[in-house]
């Protein structure tokens, strides 16, 4: 049963940051700059200590390179106080990083697009939301080039597409 639960959160992780189909939505993640480094919440709050997955993608490659994966134990989940961002390649107490489906962090790069998607159970029956996804790249500081700054890359209704103007160095 376990093997089955982690090829199927690798499926779906692998698959969610194609072009998907399918009668569900997509809630936002929010990414934060913790020193440098990317942290990763959730919208809804509610289901911040339910989170069973997070992956984070490499978006400029085709397809996707995953750069870091964990998956929860099944027994305890993650517990975060909702206001508590989950920083990346973390390796918490509850969280498998050695499982089959988790892998280590790898070093992320300025100037590269990268996605997290954060898998949390549905609220029920009705609820749309299959997954959380956000979009992010990490920029030099300007007064210190070795120091890097997250910034998390939005959706513009307006033009209809993303706005990486963040990401220019």
């Amino acid at each position: 049963m376990k093997n089955l639960q982690l090829k199927c959160y690798s499926a779906l992780l692998a698959a969610i940051p194609a072009a998907c189909a399918g009668n569900y939505q997509v809630g936002d993640a929010i990414v934060t700059d913790r020193g440098g480094s990317p942290c990763f919440l959730l919208s809804n709050a509610d289901l911040a200590e339910k989170i069973e997955a997070i992956s984070v993608y490499d978006s400029t490659t085709s397809p996707p390179h995953s750069v870091w994966r964990v998956l929860a134990n099944k027994d305890s989940k993650l517990s975060p106080k909702p206001e508590t961002c989950i920083p990346y390649g973390t390796k918490m107490g509850t969280w498998s990083v050695n499982s089959e489906f988790s892998s280590k962090a790898q070093a992320l790069k300025a100037r590269t697009i990268y996605e997290v998607v954060i898998i949390a159970p549905r609220e029920g029956d009705n609820d749309p939301i299959h997954h959380y996804r956000a979009k992010f790249c990490l920029t030099r500081n300007s007064t210190n080039e070795s120091n890097l700054e997250v910034h998390q890359i939005f959706w513009s209704p307006k033009d209809q597409r993303w706005d990486f103007g963040a990401c220019k160095e």
